[in-house]
């Protein structure tokens, strides 16, 4: 009885020993939440180095990682100390709640930041591999996508989206699939199976927020195609809708006055 006397108190003992080893840490870290809210983000970065450097195995060692990320990138636009801080956080802390939203960040600074595409995509492609959040798995999908676009890989591009198109038919980001994939048939010449594509999406998206574009982009394919009446007739048809009307007046004008001189 005297050794289960003694073991509940030690585990006891033990518990109370813990929770009051993350006092201090939590106490920086609200200190740290207050100062960022009033904008002091250095005065904040302080109390976050403070719990990384005196108490890298308490509960809030992870979320300090986070959110100096966070503060560096988002609001001091040191890229850099931004990358330096979220690969710390995947590296010695891979159970962390911010685990995989520090991966995305991670991508990101590679892609917009520094503008290494292929890094980007290496760093995308583990949280579509590893991931469970839909979310985040299909930004990092389209995201992908847009890498290879910017590479210039215009097939690899229209791979990746027209791969999401298939897995996530009702993903958040499958209308700008869509659309992304039928612009690049248009770059490469391949004007009727944009045609095709872009009429996919108005079938799928009667009322999305793309459609004007689209119908636009629908019109050029046309014009292209030397199918002018088809054309201005597309043209006219969204005329009154399409958010920069100088624009359309212009196609408008220019095809009126090309198919008078044809006749």
């Amino acid at each position: 009885m005297k050794g289960s006397n003694a073991l509940i108190y030690a585990a006891l003992f033990f518990i109370i020993i813990s929770s009051g080893c993350d006092v201090i840490p939590k106490r920086h870290f609200e200190n740290a939440e207050r100062k960022w809210t009033e904008g002091d983000y250095k005065g904040a970065l302080k109390e976050y180095e403070k719990i990384i450097e005196d108490y890298p195995k308490s509960t809030v060692a992870d979320d300090a990682y986070y959110w100096m990320g966070v503060t560096y990138y988002l609001s001091l636009n040191r890229i850099d100390d931004a990358l330096n801080a979220f690969q710390n956080l995947t590296d010695h802390y891979p159970g962390s709640e911010y685990f995989f939203q520090s991966q995305m960040y991670i991508a990101e600074i590679y892609d917009k930041g520094k503008g290494n595409y292929r890094l980007a995509i290496i760093e995308y492609q583990k949280i579509v591999e590893h991931a469970h959040d839909r979310g985040l798995i299909e930004q990092a999908r389209f995201n992908t996508a847009e890498a290879y676009f910017k590479l210039g890989d215009i097939n690899q591009a229209r791979i990746e989206w027209e791969l999401m198109i298939n897995q996530t038919p009702d993903g958040k980001y499958t209308e700008e699939a869509y659309f992304r994939a039928a612009k690049t048939y248009f770059i490469q010449g391949r004007y009727q199976e944009a045609i095709e594509f872009y009429q996919k999406f108005l079938s799928k998206y009667p009322e999305g927020k793309l459609v004007h574009d689209v119908r636009f982009a629908i019109a050029n394919c046309l014009e292209e195609q030397e199918n002018l009446q088809e054309a201005l007739q597309m043209y006219k048809k969204i005329e009154n809708n399409y958010p920069n009307r100088d624009v359309i007046a212009k196609k408008i004008a220019a095809l009126e006055k090309r198919m008078s001189k044809s006749h």
